[in-house]
């Protein structure tokens, strides 16, 4: 028999209602397509990330009665900012998982070969980053919780990888990287997946 996984993936997920999502993109494509673009986002990732080797846990930013095509544990984020929500919902998962790693739906290059290379490098680490292109990340991961690593974040701004680097370090925390993979926040960022995507399929 299998033994349970004691490693835990979580998905950070906003309520996918019109208004509500993505809205730099909406500012260019409609409240619509935003939300529609979203939906795709937040399907990717939950396939492209699923894997028998770690649970996978949902965070939704409020109780809703739709996305029930995903058959995954669901559990409320804190109110608050992102660092309050992301310290609150390491505490939670570390009581009884050996590893957390939170990601957002907002990457849909990610893949459980990256969430997985992740996990391994916890054995040797104490903290694992996604670095993105503008500054900030799209994985973060851990074995045990540090609080300093969420407090004093100017949260949504170019700073927030370099704050985090210097917050580790200055714990005593060993990092290690993954890949810098891209975010799709602007209405360009969708283009260049969709483009992306065609050549992927061509490859195959």
């Amino acid at each position: 028999m299998k033994r349970k996984s004691k490693d835990c993936l979580v998905i950070f997920i906003k309520n996918p209602k019109l208004g509500n999502v993505k809205t730099r993109i909406a500012a260019t494509l409609g409240d619509q397509k935003a939300l529609d673009i979203y939906l795709n986002l937040l399907d990717t990732t939950i396939k492209s990330t699923t894997h028998e080797e770690y649970e996978t846990v949902l965070f939704l930013s409020e109780n809703v009665h739709d996305l029930n095509q995903y058959p995954f544990e669901r559990k409320l984020q804190v109110v608050g900012g992102l660092g309050d929500k992301l310290k609150s919902a390491f505490d939670e998962v570390l009581t009884t998982m050996d590893k957390c790693l939170i990601i957002g739906s907002d990457c849909p290059y990610l893949n459980s070969d990256i969430i997985l290379e992740a996990f391994q490098s916890l054995n040797e680490h104490d903290v694992v980053l996604g670095p993105t292109p503008d500054g900030g990340y799209y994985l973060i991961g851990l074995k045990q919780n540090e609080n300093s690593l969420f407090e004093d974040i100017t949260w949504s701004t170019e700073s927030v990888m370099a704050q985090t680097i210097l917050a580790a370090k200055n714990a005593n925390l060993s990092t290690y990287f993954l890949p810098i993979l891209t975010d799709v926040d602007h209405a360009s960022d969708w283009d260049d997946y969709l483009f992306w995507k065609k050549n992927q399929a061509k490859e195959a």
